[in-house]
């Protein structure tokens, strides 16, 4: 038949079947796969010829579906040859109608797609690999626009996939950092790799973050490079953590230094303090002499509590005991009392309340002193400090607590400034602070169980910062 030397001419596999699924024809490619000889092969069906059963009713349901629906019929499969190898291939069922339009017979061709199988399932693995990477995989041409995008990269910098595909890479570097990326083109163009650059870029709300860039250039099959791949890792974490080593290093130093200071100063204010003493003993005779020690001894006494809270946040050996926090704001008041007169504070004290907390006297009288002073820093041409300490009244007895507000009429902090006033070394006094004023007093305020605040404004008519801590009062056990 003429279908037959058609079939004969197909470098392909090609065969024919007659109504009942049988072999009418197969051409010597697939006989050489089979390993099997014309003779052998015509007048049998799949499931008489070596084929896997499986596969066997899989094609013969599938020829006979030709004959009944007259419809050409496309599919693929695997399929492993008497010599144990294993392919993939796609195959045709094509109907043929005799001069009465009925269905005369199935002509087939099968072609093997082994390699494009392969590197089907090796494309599908990399973008498996690519869209479930945390890191943002993006590959452009060599004039910067974006070729893909993956779903790590929509998340880190906010744009889709349709967003930047076929846009410019500039829409995520700072306009500052433009630069960069002919200087990284350049690099490619020379078929060099960048490992592990770190630079910033920007989101698509604005904001800008560390990133470790590994670019790598793509070539064709001929070792051209056609192209760019870049895999974008967000390290704003990473540098969290570093900052804050580095933050908690400089406190450790800070600490070890101040301990030694206070070593060194309590020795002389030892010595000092001995012979204020012996210098009182004789003066008896003279009352203002008398007095001018006295209070040269207070002093002296206050530098010593000052050595002793410098040592308060590298060790703390300060033992809790009932305290009065307004006796102590009293007392820290007048330490500070010269040089608010000096500005022109006025100081408005209202205690409410004369509860104890349970506490470190040392450490509370440090919170108290770091509040003030601040204070004082932000009204250098006068002002007011009003302290108010108050009940907070619950609904469970046994959860009593008290309020402290420290509200200035000050300058106010900048809002750029308000996120980080509880981070350690951060100031906004330039050289006159050490930015560990606020963090301490976090430290011991949550310490004891309470809580601490800052509201500011830098704007009329509530220029100002009102500082809030909450503790818990001392409910002594009842008697027994």
């Amino acid at each position: 038949m003429r279908v037959y030397k058609t079939l004969a001419s197909i470098i392909d596999f090609a065969y024919a079947f007659d109504p009942q699924g049988r072999f009418l024809y197969a051409n010597q490619p697939l006989l050489d796969l089979l390993g099997l000889t014309l003779d052998e092969i015509v007048g049998k069906t799949f499931f008489e010829l070596p084929y896997p059963p499986d596969l066997a009713v899989r094609l013969q349901a599938q020829i006979q579906q030709v004959f009944d629906t007259r419809e050409k019929l496309m599919d693929e499969t695997s399929y492993t040859n008497p010599a144990g190898q294993t392919g993939y291939y796609e195959y045709i069922f094509n109907p043929v109608f005799d001069r009465d339009g009925r269905v005369e017979i199935v002509a087939g061709s099968t072609r093997e797609v082994t390699h494009r199988k392969i590197n089907e399932d090796t494309h599908g693995r990399l973008a498996a690999i690519i869209n479930s990477s945390d890191d943002a995989i993006v590959s452009k041409d060599l004039t910067g626009i974006v070729t893909s995008w993956n779903a790590a990269a929509e998340r880190i910098f906010g744009y889709t996939a349709q967003e930047m595909v076929g846009a410019s890479i500039l829409r995520v570097i700072p306009l500052h950092l433009h630069h960069e990326e002919e200087h990284i083109l350049g690099k490619i163009r020379r078929g060099q790799r960048i490992d592990h650059f770190e630079t910033t870029r920007v989101r698509k709300n604005g904001e800008t973050f560390p990133v470790s860039l590994t670019i790598s250039p793509v070539l064709n099959n001929s070792g051209a490079v056609v192209g760019t791949s870049k895999i974008a890792r967000d390290i704003s974490r990473r540098k969290r953590l570093e900052l804050r080593l580095i933050e908690t290093e400089k406190i450790a130093t800070t600490g070890r230094m101040a301990a030694t200071i206070a070593h060194e100063v309590n020795n002389p204010l030892q010595a000092l303090s001995n012979l204020i003493f012996l210098a009182r003993s004789e003066s008896h005779a003279n009352p203002a002499a008398s007095q001018y020690l006295a209070d040269a001894m207070r002093e002296i006494e206050r530098i010593s509590h000052l050595t002793a809270q410098t040592l308060g946040y590298y060790r703390d050996a300060t033992a809790r005991a009932e305290v009065a926090c307004h006796q102590l704001i009293e007392a820290v008041v007048r330490v500070y009392q010269s040089k608010m007169q000096s500005r022109n504070i006025a100081v408005e004290t209202v205690f409410e309340t004369r509860r104890p907390v349970l506490a470190g006297k040392g450490e509370l009288t440090q919170v108290f002193s770091a509040i003030i002073a601040n204070s004082i820093d932000a009204m250098p041409n006068g002002g007011r400090l009003h302290i108010r300490v108050s009940d907070i009244h619950v609904s469970d007895p046994h959860d009593r607590q008290m309020q402290i507000v420290f509200k200035d009429d000050g300058a106010g902090i900048a809002p750029e400034n308000r996120s980080r006033i509880f981070e350690p070394f951060f100031t906004t006094k330039g050289n006159l602070g050490t930015g560990l004023g606020l963090w301490i007093a976090k430290q011991l305020i949550e310490k004891h169980g309470g809580a601490i605040t800052v509201v500011s404004n830098t704007a009329p008519p509530d220029i100002g910062t009102t500082v809030r801590l909450v503790l818990p009062f001392f409910i002594p056990d009842p008697a027994p």
